[in-house]
């Protein structure tokens, strides 16, 4: 959300302008704050006083944290980019800021502080579950909403329901010190009876209390959602959330919260089921600690752990209190859960166990553990009636054994990979010896020096690199030898068996024994001979294409980083005023955004964009250039920049529009001059011979009727000349295009083709009444216009025809629609493509500017779309 405040006499802050965004924000419109003050929002003033403090020091705070409120009341956490500005007087007139929502992750943050206390608190060995279930209904308030909120137990002894917490907005209790009830046909004993999570909305609600004849008179809640407390396997009371407002009240996430919770709160009561249980036997069992040095457990014949001795911490980790009660499979790794609960099925029918077993567990520490353990199957005794197991680990003994198994096949197996990679690698390598003997090579390292591998062992260092790069190869590697470095980048150049110098890139790392006295150095070999010769063909490349282009480079934002001298001057912007801009700093806006987003969706895909653009440079004026963008990938193959080189074609463009409308206008005078004689000579010569065939019209029908039906004959093919003669005029030179403009020369110009063409219907609208445009787009799109009604007529065979003109965003757009047979031979290739109408058009559109397209996804007929610029 954006922010601007001015400082009132009184130091107040008043809002000015607030961003749109604030509804979704606060709930507020903005005009319900612009001229209130700033106060409105926030839940603690003393917050804002310390930011006002500090902005006063430092003039800008750059994510401060910050609580608001919403319109409903709602509580918003907020980090704060607050600019304080100062008039010409040095004092404070304006704060802009902008407020970035983090609600979510701040009740994320406290969900995981609850979670994490509650969890610690259930970990107590003496928990009061009172005591913390109102530390939950506490604690949860600051994030959900618990103003319905339970928590209830079961006492089977009285009877009754207890609840640690109740609180619900339309249910109140008989007093404040009456938290309980006897059992009844209520919602929480039908929840309870189902064992299950109960999530279950308003509608759903009623069909249960129905169908279940449950005895519930208050009001139903919109959403009621409750999660039972257990205790081995029995359900012991519930934690209950409510809503009567919304359906939508509670999030996923505190839904998952509210288990989480109920978890706990089941841990606490089943622990302290088991501690009163454990209290009885409690003698007995210590005497067996007291006499034991292992690990003891004692479980049922469910493998539910009654008894673990203390000692258990020192071994497995876990407190005795974090195991009673839980089953001996919690401590197994999951994958050997199945096979050990099969195990333990069979062991407790063995009243003799074939003793020692050795097992795996789970350390509370997620560490592994190699457990020898035997059984004393105690079952059918009275007193105990379990299995005791006596418990110790050997997991460095197991490990220690596997260790010296696997360490002679490791030896092996890892000479046979270093050789496989040594002898295959992409690099050159060699090792050699404190004396800078070569003591190994593989076979690439034969391939870059020309020397084999017994020839290269023959030799030292020296023998293979250029001489005057001795002395500080010597000095390095000593370092090595010294551990004064712990490898060595160099790049120097070899000299292969030929005598030809090799650019190689060395890597070279020193091996030592187990005394810590050098065994050999490795070196890697690159051969980047190829490599320099690229790079100084690039550099030459890239130099002469900043001499002679302009060139700028982008992030994939369109950000400048950076702009060639030629291009600074071309623009007349300094470097200062381009770098850090976004490319639309040259937009002359005479292309339309689809054009930039077929640009942009070109280069973001990888591929190269070429093409024309018009610019604009600092002054205002315009320029064209053809720009080639190109996408520059990263070592992942991901675009990370592009390089934008453009040719300045203004000239060329002129020059080429010139001579398009040196051809255009020929061809309109031509079609002038042609018009003229029609309609001056030959129109008047028909015209003259329909009056000389009239005035001997009633001599004529004296004669016989076969005369009488040649004079009519005549006449009528007279008639039909003169029309032809008018029409053929016509369409060449438009009257009406002159004095009335675009849409009444079309609309006149389909008038006539009406009279003379019936076997096509024709359908013209527009938004242009009485809209004037330059002279050479009207005439072009009229002449466009006419060529393609034109060829309908003649090749489509369509019935109908569509004409459609219509300005939109500074284009002049038409389409011409019909349903005919279409182009699909042409579009498909099997013909040659546009003949010399389709030609003629294009022209005309290039030469205003404009784009001309064949609509290939039309499902029948054809379409023709056109959009001109009708601005600057």
């Amino acid at each position: 959300m954006f922010l601007r405040t001015k400082f009132t006499d009184n130091h107040e802050t008043i809002i000015e302008e607030i961003s749109p965004s604030i509804y979704e924000f606060s709930g507020y419109k903005p005009e319900e704050l612009i001229g209130k003050v700033t106060s409105i929002f926030y839940y603690n003033k003393k917050q804002r006083e310390e930011l006002l403090k500090k902005l006063m020091r430092a003039k800008k705070v750059i994510d401060y944290p910050i609580t608001l409120i919403k319109k409903n009341g709602k509580l918003i956490y907020t980090l704060a980019n607050v600019q304080l500005f100062y008039d010409e007087d040095d004092s404070p007139f304006e704060i802009v800021a902008v407020f970035r929502d983090v609600t979510e992750k701040r009740k994320e943050e406290l969900r995981k502080d609850i979670s994490y206390t509650i969890a610690k608190k259930a970990q107590r060995r003496l928990t009061n579950f009172n005591s913390i279930s109102e530390y939950v209904y506490k604690a949860l308030g600051s994030i959900i909403d618990t103003s319905n909120f339970y928590i209830s137990l079961v006492n089977t002894e009285k009877k009754i329901i207890e609840f640690p917490v109740f609180a619900d907005e339309f249910i109140k209790p008989i007093s404040n010190n009456d938290y309980s009830r006897t059992f009844s046909n209520g919602l929480i004993e039908y929840i309870i009876e189902t064992k299950n999570v109960f999530i279950k909305t308003k509608d759903e609600l009623t069909e249960i209390i129905k169908t279940n004849n449950i005895a519930y008179s208050n009001r139903l809640p919109k959403i009621i959602i409750s999660f039972p407390l257990k205790s081995e396997g029995l359900i012991m009371g519930t934690v209950t959330l409510k809503s009567y407002k919304s359906v939508d009240a509670f999030s996923e996430s505190d839904i998952n919260l509210i288990e989480f919770i109920s978890t706990q709160l089941s841990n606490v009561i089943e622990r302290n089921q088991w501690q009163k249980n454990l209290v009885v036997k409690e003698k007995y069992f210590r005497s067996l600690v007291e006499s034991s040095l292992e690990v003891i457990l004692i479980t049922n014949d469910k493998g539910v752990i009654q008894y673990v001795s203390e000692s258990v911490e020192a071994i497995f980790g876990y407190k005795t209190y974090e195991l009673i009660g839980k089953n001996i499979l919690t401590i197994v790794p999951d994958y050997l859960k199945i096979e050990v609960f099969a195990n333990f099925r069979q062991l407790i029918k063995e009243e003799i166990p074939k003793n020692p077993y050795l097992a795996k567990i789970v350390a509370k520490n997620g560490k592994k553990l190699h457990i020898q353990f035997s059984v004393n199957n105690q079952l059918k005794n009275r007193h105990i009636e379990g299995l005791i197991i006596n418990a110790q680990d050997v997991t460095t003994q197991y490990y220690n054994n596997k260790i010296l198994e696997q360490t002679q096949q490791k030896i092996i197996k890892q000479e046979q990979n270093y050789r496989t990679v040594f002898n295959n690698a992409n690099d050159g390598i060699f090792r050699f010896d404190e004396n800078f003997k070569i003591i190994d090579a593989n076979k690439r390292m034969s391939s870059i020096i020309g020397y084999t591998k017994d020839e290269l062992l023959t030799k030292t260092i020296f023998d293979i690199f250029n001489p005057s790069s001795i002395i500080e190869i010597t000095t390095e590697v000593n370092k090595l030898i010294s551990k004064e470095k712990k490898n060595l980048v160099l790049e120097k150049k070899s000299i292969h068996k030929n005598g030809n110098s090799v650019g190689c890139k060395v890597f070279m790392k020193p091996i030592f024994k187990a005394d810590q006295t050098l065994d050999y150095i490795i070196a890697f070999i690159t051969d980047v001979t190829k490599r320099n010769e690229a790079i100084l063909k690039a550099m030459e490349i890239e130099k002469a294409l900043h001499y002679s282009t302009n060139v700028l480079y982008t992030d994939i934002n369109g950000v400048i980083t950076y702009a060639n001298e030629k291009l600074l001057k071309s623009t007349g912007y300094t470097k200062e005023e381009v770098i850090g801009q976004h490319t639309r700093m040259f937009n002359s806006n005479y292309h339309p955004k689809s054009f930039f987003k077929q640009l942009w969706n070109t280069i973001l895909s990888g591929n190269v964009w070429s093409g024309e653009i018009r610019n604009k440079k600092k002054n205002g004026s315009f320029y064209w250039v053809f720009s080639t963008m190109i996408p520059m990938k990263d070592l992942n193959n991901e675009v990370s920049y592009f390089i934008d080189v453009k040719y300045d074609i203004t000239e060329l463009k002129h020059a080429r529009a010139n001579k398009i409308r040196e051809v255009i206008d020929a061809q309109e005078k031509e079609k002038e001059n042609f018009a003229k004689e029609i309609h001056d000579g030959l129109g008047q010569i028909l015209l003259a011979s329909k009056m000389n065939l009239n005035s001997i019209k009633d001599a004529v029908y004296e004669l016989d009727d076969q005369t009488q039906e040649v004079y009519d004959n005549s006449l009528s093919l007279l008639n039909l000349s003169i029309r032809e003669a008018r029409n053929i005029s016509h369409g060449l030179m438009s009257r009406v295009l002159t004095q009335f403009g675009l849409a009444h020369a079309i609309q006149d110009m389909l008038d006539n083709l009406q009279l003379s063409t019936e076997n096509i219907a024709f359908d013209f609208s527009h938004n242009i009444e009485k809209i004037r445009f330059k002279g050479e787009i009207e005439k072009g799109l009229y002449r466009v216009t006419q060529e393609l009604i034109s060829n309908t007529i003649k090749h489509s065979k369509a019935t109908k025809s569509f004409i459609e003109i219509y300005t939109n965003d500074d284009f002049l757009k038409i389409k011409v629609k019909d349903d005919g047979i279409g182009l699909t031979d042409v579009l498909n290739g099997k013909k040659l493509v546009h003949g010399i109408g389709l030609k003629n058009i294009e022209t005309r559109i290039t030469y205003l500017s404009g784009s001309f397209i064949i609509n290939d996804k039309t499902e029948k007929g054809a379409e023709f779309l056109i959009s001109v610029p009708i601005s600057n």
